[in-house]
């Protein structure tokens, strides 16, 4: 990719997701656990963050595919994604805003799950402008660029929620603001360039329309990746918390720390890492590492007790799932049809947010069965709940040889 204004294009995308997605994991991982701190309720914690981002999750999963349909025709009838992108991040603005003044688990609920449909709507867009603006040759680079991305949007929101005063009302508003004016300003640039290069696109059709060959199997696959490491940031607060016994706030910070170093080596493994494993040895041996590194982050995390050992693994983690972000974008590129590419990359995003509904809404079950093996409160067993995201991580790697994928680049 040597024309300069390509890469403004992938950077000008790039920069939209960092703050898209920054939004979205520094509410869930740490304003979300900070605020529900506050909420008197029979509940526990780890219950309440369970259900509100679970909820969250289900209806990104189930709006994904109609906002990826508007955008798509949307895109056939003006050129431009422009008002989904927009107005997805002003929605999710004021939807977080909204959390500030919930009060009980039925009002964060209902606010999370807006602040997931703008989201959505918003990444959905975002994802079927990439076959818009750029050629099919680009594609596994943007693949690439878009996975170091996505670690980046993690140290984004780490990091502001590190360094910000861990009041509801600074995490809910200042990164959310930002984003909506940044991500605002980079989608008119795009809806810009769009229109001038609009594709014509085959006439669309009418009735059930089926996915393209090979894409389901692509979906499962990184359904089942996402879901084996979620839980290592979505409840990093309350692990820490019960192990190593320290308060809320220290909890965040260093949830927070983490996350930045997390993102940090997880971009450099996309960018490098990934690349030099596929020209070496192709796709699936790709593949096959990044996913046992996270199993090996997961069984760490089983054990820890202390906040540099949750770092460490925590770091590890970021390494394997910025090789499987940089390869897995890539692929599904690959099997799209024109003119369908918003409706099913809006689909495929979905496995990325429906192990919040999964990991959350089944971690306050298995946090409940029996003791905790290690650390100073052993209430909620979060040995068993990593194990049991190491397993789902090592079932994701058989799932590799059914892949569409060519063996070598």
């Amino acid at each position: 990719m040597t024309d300069p204004s390509q890469r403004q294009l992938v950077l000008t995308l790039c920069v939209a997701e960092v703050f898209l997605l920054g939004c979205s994991f520094s509410g869930a991982t740490v304003a979300l656990p900070v605020r529900i701190d506050d909420i008197r309720s029979s509940m526990r914690a780890e219950s309440i963050l369970g259900l509100t981002l679970a909820v969250g999750g289900l209806a990104a999963i189930l709006s994904a595919p109609i906002f990826g349909w508007l955008s798509d025709r949307t895109y056939r009838t003006t050129g431009r994604r422009t008002p989904w992108i927009v107005g997805g991040t002003a929605a999710a603005t004021l939807a977080q805003a909204a959390l500030i003044a919930a009060d009980s688990p039925a009002a964060m609920v209902l606010a999370w799950t807006a602040t997931q449909l703008g989201i959505t709507a918003a990444v959905s867009a975002l994802y079927g402008a990439v076959p818009d603006l750029l050629g099919r040759a680009a594609w596994p680079q943007v693949a690439a660029w878009f996975a170091g991305s996505a670690t980046g949007s993690i140290a984004l929101g780490a990091g502001v929620a590190a360094v910000l005063p861990k009041e509801p009302v600074v995490l809910f508003t200042a990164l959310p603001m930002v984003s909506l004016v940044v991500v605002a300003a980079c989608a008119l640039r795009l809806g810009r360039v769009s229109r001038a290069r609009r594709r014509s696109l085959p006439a669309r059709v009418r009735g059930k329309i089926s996915a393209p060959d090979g894409f389901w199997r692509l979906w499962v696959q990184r359904l089942v990746a996402q879901s084996g490491w979620a839980a290592t940031a979505l409840f990093g607060v309350h692990l820490l918390e019960r192990r190593a016994g320290l308060d809320t706030d220290s909890s965040a910070t260093i949830v927070g720390i983490a996350g930045i170093i997390a993102a940090l080596l997880g971009l450099l493994a996309a960018g490098l890492l990934a690349r030099w494993i596929v020209a070496h040895v192709g796709y699936r041996p790709a593949l096959v590492t990044g996913l046992s590194v996270i199993v090996l982050a997961c069984i760490a995390l089983s054990f820890t007790t202390s906040a540099p050992g949750y770092i460490a693994a925590t770091s590890l983690a970021g390494i394997g799932v910025g090789i499987f972000n940089a390869l897995d974008l890539t692929l599904v590129l690959h099997v799209l049809r024109a003119g369908e590419e918003g409706r099913f990359l809006g689909i495929f995003s979905v496995a990325r947010t429906l192990p919040q509904s999964l990991v959350t809404a089944g971690a306050p079950v298995v946090l409940s069965i029996g003791p905790d093996l290690v650390g100073h409160d052993r209430s909620q067993n979060y040995w068993l709940l990593y194990t049991a995201c190491a397993v789902l991580t090592a079932c994701a790697i058989l799932l590799v040889r059914r892949l569409p994928v060519p063996e070598r680049t």
